[in-house]
């Protein structure tokens, strides 16, 4: 190997290095070019402020995401901040971790102070729930954030309103960081909706929401609107990926059970309890909130209730024997933990025992603690549920249709509550299925559970997979794979648990918030899963209310069936589904018979149908700027590009050797080149930088007139073949003659560089042009706005008193002469306007533009 191909393969292993497509080789990742294409146009939209990507349900946008921060943490960036609803801070965790080997930081009130530390290591992803980050903003704004990604940022949709403090606050905190915003539904109700996603990245684009409800609400120009969003949505259909990506459908079943007789009773005397005007178990500051987890744990089993009652009776004993509520309060958290940080909301309860005396608070206290202590004898009379009866008939089902369709007999079921997960598993190992039983809610506390992680720590031992967490979810993911039929999960546990395995998922009891069920669904109905997911439901059919939740939830959410659970006309309720419970608990409390829950649930039923715009679907063909054919036809380019990218990573890294020369060399050589086209010239290699990043490795020839050819990757690895050591020959250089080609190549290399920055360079000029536009029609709003004046107008028209009246002609008279003025006004405004979009443009250039320096390192005359 000579000194040509030595020096030329160690420049374009650099090239190589920095460029985005080596993060495919450092992460864990099926390549599906649809994400390739979203990560490319992030990347490069970051110089303009980021991008939205909203690619529909199921599509892979954390792996979009995730190539991002990989690419730009290699690339020397060290700040960033990632923004989601806190039920998905852990699945972040796990899969930055797994897929590519990045160590977060999941930062709430509890690890602040880790937090303070660990901020100021050179490199640090730090995520934060959006209700922690808009409570946190005066501190996390210290840092200076590279980078932002917001998941699930619908949410922030209607920062442009009055009443959204945190969109407001979570705008001001990233203001000027550029970012990505993730995505399904950029759009749900409103044009205004991606306004207010689009302001968060540049509040240029639109600029304010006057102008931009003229233009398009009004105005209806959806084609200049289309232009505006390419350069900063990018959005894949499922339709368009559908020839590599194999989705399997949703499958709905039912297994219906009553209630015995003994559970009834049951029901009937903790609805009877929970509807009390006043309950000193429940402390008004959460009673909504604890409210909703009795009624669910009550739908769990009786095991469940009784454990949450004796809770509520070690409160009531605390309560009735000290005046500290404080004390009494540490139970709460019982409750609590049932719930995100964002859905839990205090009420002031500090008058609740104004009323009465010490004595006669004791008193009612005794009378509660009386009535909880029959509620938990009556369930722990109950040895047998109805509803197991139910499970262990949907299990059998499970295996069997397993079986007859030849799929791994593998099942989890989901419970919220850790003692209903026990009673299964006790249940369950008496009915025959003992040994094949694995429980899991994220602790090692059970003797199982910390067998199956030592075993799994041996086996991998010397083998970095992440940290204990992660660890720990592989071991339980693996053994059910391996080892078990049945997995017991609890919601906590579940996060993270990639189940793509496993078909079957059997809801023991059902979340009524509509996120937590699609996040149940998840676990096994994702990317990977080959098999149709068949999603078994157990329903009360004597509770009518139990009935018409299960309905909504099946039908208007449309989360047990289809492609991808939700659909798009369904999935934007989702982002309400913390609002759908509490509606739900408010309902279960307030109605009291039949005919009140069918009106309460048609009331509900009707909302929710309004938030369906059909409009809007017709609306969403903006975020569309190519066919399905030239999308296809592109991904197509992606995987070529990809394989090429490829080949010369495995070519060149195989050649890179370090070499011990001192450069710059010249050489002459006498032989034929055999390049096509050209006899005599020179061979330029050396590296194009900007700053200290190599961005090309150069391999350029020039001729005598100073024409440029250009290399292939081909003829470069030829030609390095060819000149080794033997036919060179080191001679005195001219060294006019030399840099004056040079400094062509040189040249060659800046062009082609600013060709390379030509489209974010002309989308910002149509940004500013845009922008210019978009004041000048503010400009005239304002100016033609009467609304103010003829209210004052109507005033003066029926006013009676004259020294009111002469006051209201002066402002009428005032106001008119603001109006003239304004419009006298306009050119002079316009040009100051000109001149500060002429000076952005400018800078914005300056910026981008910032020329390479092309550094030799090896000239060859031939």
């Amino acid at each position: 190997m000579g000194i040509v191909e030595t020096t030329y393969s160690e420049l374009k292993q650099q090239e190589l290095n920095n460029n985005p497509y080596s993060c495919l080789h450092m992460a864990d990742i099926d390549i599906n070019p649809h994400q390739i294409e979203a990560f490319t146009f992030a990347l490069s939209s970051l110089e303009l402020g980021g991008a939205i990507l909203a690619d529909e349900v199921g599509l892979g946008k954390t792996i979009e995401a995730g190539l991002v921060i990989k690419y730009l943490l290699c690339s020397g960036k060290n700040k960033i901040i990632l923004v989601m609803p806190s039920n998905l801070r852990k699945q972040w965790q796990v899969e930055l971790e797994e897929k590519f080997d990045i160590e977060s930081l999941i930062v709430d009130s509890s690890n602040w102070d880790d937090y303070l530390i660990k901020v100021n290591d050179k490199q640090v992803v730090v995520i934060v729930s959006y209700h922690f980050a808009s409570k946190r903003k005066a501190e996390l704004t210290k840092i200076p954030w590279d980078f932002c990604v917001f998941d699930e940022a619908h949410r922030l949709r209607n920062v442009h309103k009055n009443g959204s403090k945190m969109a407001s606050v979570l705008y001001e905190l990233t203001k000027g960081i550029p970012k990505i915003l993730l995505t399904a539904t950029p759009m749900q109700n409103t044009l205004l909706d991606i306004y207010g996603l689009v302001q968060y990245i540049d509040d240029k684009i639109f600029y304010n929401k006057s102008v931009f409800s003229e233009r398009y609400l009004r105005g209806e120009d959806y084609s200049d609107l289309k232009a505006c969003l390419e350069p900063v949505v990018q959005r894949t259909l499922r339709k368009e990926v559908a020839e590599y990506i194999q989705f399997s459908e949703r499958k709905e079943m039912t297994i219906d059970f009553e209630l015995s007789p003994m559970e009834i009773e049951l029901y009937v005397m903790i609805n009877n309890y929970l509807k009390k005007e006043i309950l000193y178990a429940l402390p008004n500051s959460h009673r909504t909130l604890i409210t909703s987890v009795i009624r669910k744990l009550l739908a769990s089993s009786s095991m469940a209730v009784a454990e949450t009652f004796k809770v509520l009776k070690g409160r009531l004993e605390i309560l009735k024997e000290t005046t500290r509520t404080e004390s009494a309060d540490e139970s709460i958290d019982f409750f609590l933990s049932f719930f995100d940080d964002e859905e839990i909301e205090t009420v002031d309860d500090s008058e609740q025992d104004e009323l009465y005396t010490r004595e006669k608070v004791n008193e009612f206290i005794q009378h509660e603690i009386d009535e909880v202590i029959d509620i938990i004898n009556k369930a722990e009379g109950i040895k047998r549920n109805a509803k197991m009866t139910a499970l262990k008939l949907a299990v059998k089902k499970a295996f069997a249709f397993q079986e007859e369709a030849d799929i791994q007999q593998r099942i989890v079921v989901f419970t919220e509550s850790i003692r209903t997960q026990q009673y299964m598993y006790e249940e369950l190992s008496h009915d025959g299925y003992k040994g094949r039983i694995l429980k899991f809610n994220g602790s090692t506390n059970d003797p199982t559970t910390k067998q199956i992680y030592k075993a799994w720590k041996a086996r991998n031992y010397g083998k970095y997979v992440g940290s204990r967490n992660v660890e720990l979810k592989n071991a339980i993911v693996e053994a059910f794979r391996d080892e078990y039929k049945i997995l017991l999960v609890t919601d906590s546990g579940s996060e993270g648990l990639n189940l793509q395995f496993c078909n079957t998922i059997i809801n023991y009891d059902l979340p009524w918030n509509p996120q937590k069920i699609e996040q149940r669904i998840g676990r096994c109905h994702r990317y990977g899963q080959k098999n149709d997911v068949v999603v078994i439901n157990l329903l009360n059919t004597q509770n009518i209310a139990d009935k018409r939740v299960y309905e909504i939830l099946s039908e208007k959410f449309e989360l047990f069936q289809g492609v991808f659970g939700a659909s798009d006309k369904a999935i934007g309720l989702l982002e309400g589904g913390a609002d759908f419970e509490k509606r739900v608990t408010l309902i279960y409390q307030e109605c009291k018979t039949v005919a009140d829950f069918t009106k309460q649930f048609k009331a509900l039923e009707k909302e929710l149908e309004k938030k369906r715009n059909k409009k809007m679907d017709e609306l969403k063909s903006i975020f569309t700027y190519k066919t399905e054919e030239q999308h296809k036809s592109h991904f197509g380019a992606i995987m070529q590009e990809i394989a090429e990218y490829s080949s010369q990573c495995e070519y060149w890294n195989n050649r890179c050797k370090k070499g011990e020369a001192t450069y710059p060399k010249y050489y002459e050589v006498n032989m034929d080149l055999e390049i096509p086209g050209i006899q005599h010239g020179y061979l330029i290699l050396g590296g194009s930088y900007v700053g200290e990043l190599l961005e090309e490795a150069v391999f350029e020839i020039i001729d005598s007139t100073g024409r440029i050819y250009g290399v292939t990757d081909k003829l470069a690895r030829a030609l390095c073949e060819k000149l080794q050591e033997q036919y060179l020959e080191e001679n005195t250089p001219n060294n006019r003659e030399i840099l004056s080609y040079i400094d062509k190549v040189d040249e060659f290399m800046q062009q082609k560089h600013a060709e390379s920055k030509r489209t974010v360079v002309t989308t910002n000029k149509k940004k500013m042009d845009n922008w210019l536009q978009l004041r000048k029609e503010e400009y005239l709003l304002q100016a033609k706005d009467t609304s103010e004046l003829d209210e004052i107008k109507e005033k003066y028209a029926a006013e009676s008193d004259f020294r009111l009246k002469i006051a209201l002609k002066k402002q009428i008279e005032n106001i008119e002469i603001q109006k003239q003025k304004m419009i006298e006004a306009f050119h002079d405004k316009m040009s100051l306007l000109e001149d500060e979009a002429v000076n952005m443009q400018k800078e914005f250039e300056e910026s981008i533009l910032v020329k390479p320096q092309l550094i030799t390192k090896i000239v060859i005359k031939f």
